[in-house]
């Protein structure tokens, strides 16, 4: 603005000077950095649009001398234009990276570089800390940029204009499970702004073509399914090696809103009374067995003419005649046999049981491969379908019979 008034008064241009940008990663440094160098060309402040990038740690040499002609290196390459030094706290580390700093200030008031423009670049703390113990430096550099992080709701723009530009829908329950990514993502150590918000979007991609590998989609479409599955991809990567899991209420509290739409028309009401609703309803896969178990014990027992014999037998009255002696030794064997029979059942029903148990288990992993919960809730049977155990993630039997057979 102030070199347009000069320009139009006919006054002296002011200098341009020399910039600092300060921000995290991934927030558009770089990208802002690329966008001046062509305005400035424009306003005839520039010579050339060039750009040339570097780092601190580009800069900063191996053993004396060294320094010195890396940077005169690039300080020649950008003339006429713009350097741009990410990462320059690098510069503050080290004999090697005083050497960078002096050779840098040396060029700033350097006839030969005139008309070229630097920018350092990189997070605020230690920006900050590096000009700070180099004063020359600091007074060279007198423009200050800020780059905030990225909130959610920009993470979620930045993949709706992917979306767009790639002739894409996203959902609307996908955006919401995005910005609940986002915001799980930024409370992790070492948050990529637009970096995760690229990552993100390839996951989306491929999440997307699995669902769609089998089938044909007249609209292309990003579903809050394929939100999830991307979100726990990369959250999980994001997990230091060695750090702690999350735990599910964390995952709960971050994934909140990672509803994947029904296949089945959903009930009007909301998703706090529906699931209370599931709760009152449902019986867990253990309680059925239970239930079975119970039930199987008494029909056999019922229907089985061996049993009803022997219990007439272990009450039939003493006959007259026999002597104690031999009725002692006849309860016995009663006894015997009955405990006998008891093992035989509860054999044969600890085999029933277990088998019912395999089979629970290979449905609860067959319905997690269709959609896995991201909180790793178990799965309890709903009507025609199956509903994970916070209430907002749902598979329907049509589903799991079409991938499997159950």
């Amino acid at each position: 603005m102030e070199m347009a008034v000069a320009e139009r008064e006919g006054s002296e241009r002011p200098e341009i000077g020399h910039f600092v940008f300060r921000g995290s990663p991934g927030t558009g440094k770089t990208s802002v950095a690329r966008v001046m160098a062509q305005i400035l060309h424009a306003m005839n402040a520039l010579g050339t649009t060039k750009l040339v990038e570097t780092s601190g740690l580009d800069l900063t040499g191996e053993y004396v001398g060294q320094t010195k002609a890396k940077v005169t290196e690039k300080l020649v390459e950008a003339k006429g234009g713009l350097l741009f030094i990410d990462e320059a706290y690098e510069l503050g580390k080290g004999h090697f990276g005083e050497e960078a700093m002096t050779t840098l200030v040396a060029a700033m008031t350097d006839p030969t570089y005139a008309g070229m423009v630097i920018v350092i670049a990189g997070y605020p703390k230690d920006m900050d800390v590096m000009l700070n113990r180099n004063p020359g430096l600091k007074s060279r550099f007198t423009r200050f940029i800020d780059f905030p992080d990225w909130e959610p709701e920009d993470g979620v723009a930045f993949l709706r204009a992917k979306a767009e530009k790639e002739e894409m829908k996203l959902q609307g329950e996908a955006e919401t499970v995005l910005a609940q990514t986002f915001a799980a993502l930024k409370v992790l150590d070492g948050f990529g702004n637009g970096r995760d918000a690229v990552r993100v979007w390839k996951e989306l991609k491929q999440c997307r073509a699995q669902r769609v590998f089998d089938s044909v989609e007249e609209v292309r479409t990003i579903t809050a399914q394929d939100a999830v599955m991307a979100a726990e991809t990369v959250v999980a990567a994001r997990r230091p090696p060695d750090g702690p899991v999350l735990s599910q209420s964390s995952l709960v509290k971050y994934t909140s809103m990672f509803r994947v739409e029904e296949q089945q028309p959903r009930r009007e009401d909301s998703l706090c009374e529906a699931t209370k609703e599931v709760e009152s309803e449902e019986v867990s896969i253990e309680e059925e067995l239970d239930e079975k178990e119970a039930t199987s014990v008494e029909v056999e027992a019922e229907e089985d003419p061996e049993v009803d014999e022997d219990e007439k037998k272990t009450k039939e009255q003493r006959d007259s005649g026999v002597s104690d002696e031999d009725w002692e030794e006849l309860e016995r064997a009663k006894e015997a046999h009955a405990a006998h029979l008891d093992e035989l059942r509860r054999a044969r029903d600890q085999a029933k049981l277990e088998e019912e148990r395999r089979r629970a288990e290979a449905i609860q992993e067959k319905i997690r491969r269709i959609c896995p919960c991201p909180a790793g809730f178990k799965w309890y049977k709903c009507g025609g379908g199956w509903r994970c155990g916070g209430g907002s993630h749902y598979v329907s039997d049509a589903q799991l019979n079409s991938q499997f057979t159950c």
